[in-house]
Order: C-alpha cells, then structure tokens, then sequence
C-alpha cells in the first residue's frame, strides 16, 4: 500500500520464488497476476475504444468505406456456441463482479501505469531467431544423438535443439546456442523440438521413473487468426491425441487444457481427447480477461470476441473405469455435430495400472511422501480474475492456482510451453521464446 501511494506498480511474483501468483480467492474463483519472470507490459484499455493496443494506428490516411457484408446465416458450430454464451453469460458476469470486487478490495486493482513502458511489449524475442524453424529443421535432418539428455551445473555454451537439458542446481544458469544466450531457472527441465521428438520426454520420464502430478497444455488450435498472421504453427487434433498422456501422468493427475472459445475444440477435449487419454472430465473454468483498471477487455456481448477464455480441467484415472462429467451438465445443450467430416473415435488408451504410489524423484525435486490438501474439492466452475498481457496468447502461470488440490512433493509439466519456470518441465518448439537474456525482464 505504501508502495502505491507513491505510484509504484506492484512487483509480479516469480514461481519458485516463494512468494504466489495468486493475490486472492473466494468463492467465485481466483484473482492472479503473472509471474515477474514474464515482465510484459499489460493490456490498460478495453481492445476497439480508443487509445486501446489495437486501436491504436500510425496512419493518418483515412480509411476507405467498405460496403456492408450481408449477413449470413450461422452454422451449427456457432449456433451452439451462442447457446453455451447464453447460458454462461450471468454466471460469468456474477463471478466477474465477485472478483473484481476482491481485487480491489486488497489494493491490486486499478494497477497503476508505469510511464511510457506500459507501450512496450517486454520480453519477446528481439533476434531474429525462430525456434519453429530450427525445430523444423531439426526434426527433418533427425539430428538427435545418443546424448539426449545434458544435465547443466554452470553457465555453458550447449546445444540445446532436441536434447532433454536439465537444471537440477539451486540457482539460474545461463546457456548460449544459436546465436542467443538463454536463462535457463533453477531446478527445471525442458525439451525444445518439434512434436515428432516428443518421445525424448517420455523416454527421459520412463528412464527415471518420473510421473507428472499435473500437466497443463495449451495446444496451438488452428483458427483463421493464426492462418491468416501465421503467428505460429497449429496443430491438428490427430496429433494431438497421439501425445501418450498415460505414460506421463502420474495416478490422480489433475490434466488442464487451454481452449479458445469454439464450442467445438471443448466438446473435442471432452469427448474425444479425453476418454483416449483415459481421463475424466471434472471441471470447466473461465479465464475473466480485465484491464488494469478493471473493466472487461471485450464487451460481454461480443460477437466474436469474447472477454474471457475457457480451461477444461480432467483428472487421469488409474482404472479401466471412466467417470466423466457429463458434458451436458455444463453446456446444457445438444451435442450437434458440425459440417466437418466426422472424427474416427480413438482407442481407449489403457491407463497405469493401479499400485503404491511412491514419490518421484526428478529435476523438479525429490518427494518423501504425499501429503494431499484439498485433491477432490475441485469447482465444476469457477474463474481467474487477471488482467493480460499485451504479447500474443500468453496466458497467466496455473502452477499456484491449482496447487492446494495436488500433493505438497509434486511434479509439474506444461506441454506446449514457451516459457520456463522453476521447479516445472517443459516441452514446446518455442519452450524458449521468452527466455532471451536480451529481454529487459530477465537481463
């Protein structure tokens, strides 16, 4: 508070650090902030109002008047999004109200700005190296070794392209490769290659009997925004169903997947990821996307942006016997199908067999025995309260959020990842995007 009075922006937490990203809870949900390792500048203005990032425009041309597109009628996808929008739209407008409410109740909301900085988007690479292309290129010319693992204990110059590089000291360790110097946190551990070395993690896992307590996946899900900036490669939901989750997950892992607000990729995790995953479906929670002064970045009532984004949340069974929750109780629809070809039902992938569960020792710390706190009082909804940050689909630290409904010793992954974080796991063909000592956060 006295740091406020004087017009100081709260300091971000860092995970690891001792200190949560989460800065407070009731009922309605969660209000978090991202971690300071990000240090990206935050959306301040409600996107479309002027003066917003993307209002904002250098040419002072004015614009041509474009003729009136007829309107078409919707499909069946989006008459069945509009349902779901229909239904969640009170919910999530209460528990909006409820945590903005708590937000500001403790002093973090309104964030104040920070001079001309807020214009700047922080920490993304400022080379011109792209990691996709050199996964690419990895993956094509098969250049992984027999050493596939490279444990580091001090700042290096390492070939760090489809290799499991390891972290496993009590302080951060600067690699050079590819013409960039990386900081790589202590006590975590990462994969940078391309979906088809996936098996480098699972050997790596298998190898050391490690089994991943939580496991949170934000799959880059094709959509005509990303086609049309090509801002990164999607992938296709056959891929997806062949990550081996089974072989990652330890009994009773909690599995989180990021979704964009197509009704379809949801019903697709419920219904088809899922059940080959041989995970049950427990929950599906809102991610409330606020400006620093609180309001929604998007009107409510947006037709095709909305002001949140959807996490569907399952937990991984260790029986034949899957107990999912029906998704109807959630969408309160007709499961319609769409215009697309129909997708092949996958097999149901057998889980681990059900035995003593004994700690795993990894680079994400030793455990000497489970003691849960709250694994089964999961929400079926809930909300996080945080306000965004302005670089492309970065999305809040979830490590802290659901750490009261997993085990005090407890290993982490996030797959898709491009960041890193201390005491997690990561995989991604842009596992190191943000990661550049040449960003200003981390220099």
């Amino acid at each position: 508070a006295r740091l406020r009075m004087h017009g100081h922006r709260p300091e971000m937490e860092c995970p690891g650090s001792g200190r949560s990203t989460v800065v407070t809870a009731n009922e309605h949900g969660v209000v978090l902030r991202y971690p300071g390792t990000f240090g990206s500048s935050l959306v301040e203005s409600p996107y479309g109002k002027l003066g917003s990032s993307e209002s904002t425009c250098t040419n002072t041309k004015p614009r041509r008047r474009r003729k009136a597109k007829k309107r078409r009628q919707l499909n069946q996808g989006e008459v069945l999004q509009l349902k779901y929008f229909e239904k969640m739209r009170s919910q999530i407008l209460i528990q909006y109200e409820s945590l903005l409410q708590a937000a500001k109740s403790v002093g973090y909301i309104p964030i104040p700005p920070v001079g001309l900085q807020t214009d700047e988007v922080a920490c993304e690479s400022t080379s011109a190296l792209n990691l996709q292309e050199v996964c690419d290129y990895n993956a094509s010319a098969s250049n992984t070794t027999s050493e596939s693992v490279v444990s580091l204990t001090s700042d290096c110059v390492q070939d760090v392209c489809g290799k499991m590089v390891c972290n496993s000291t009590g302080r951060d360790i600067t690699v050079k490769d590819l013409n960039s110097s990386f900081l790589i946190p202590s006590h975590c551990s990462f994969l940078l290659s391309d979906i088809q070395n996936l098996d480098i993690l699972t050997d790596y896992a298998a190898s050391r009997s490690i089994k991943f307590n939580l496991i949170v996946i934000d799959p880059p899900w094709e959509n005509r925004s990303v086609i049309r900036g090509k801002k990164y490669h999607w992938i296709s939901n056959e891929q997806l169903l062949g990550i081996q989750i089974p072989e990652l997950a330890a009994p009773g892992a909690l599995v989180v997947v990021w979704v964009t607000n197509k009704r379809r990729l949801a019903e697709f995790v419920q219904q088809s990821l899922f059940p080959a995953w041989s995970v049950a479906m427990i929950g599906e929670w809102h991610w409330i996307k606020v400006t620093t002064s609180g309001e929604l970045v998007y009107d409510i009532d947006s037709v095709h942006k909305k002001p949140f984004e959807t996490l569907v949340i399952g937990r991984f069974l260790s029986s034949n016997r899957l107990e999912p929750v029906d998704p109807a109780a959630l969408n309160d629809t007709v499961h319609q199908p769409d215009s697309r070809p129909p997708h092949k039902k996958p097999k149901l992938v057998q889980p681990v067999s059900p035995g003593p569960v004994t700690p795993p020792t990894s680079s994400a710390g030793a455990g000497t025995g489970l003691q849960v706190q709250d694994q089964s009082n999961i929400p079926l909804h809930n909300s996080l309260l945080c306000v965004p940050s302005k670089v492309h689909s970065q999305k809040p630290h979830l490590g802290d959020v659901f750490s009261r409904y997993l085990p005090v010793e407890r290993n982490c992954l996030e797959l898709f990842a491009r960041n890193l974080f201390p005491g997690w796991t990561s995989w991604g063909n842009e596992v190191l995007k943000f990661q550049e000592i040449s960003c200003d956060s981390l220099s």
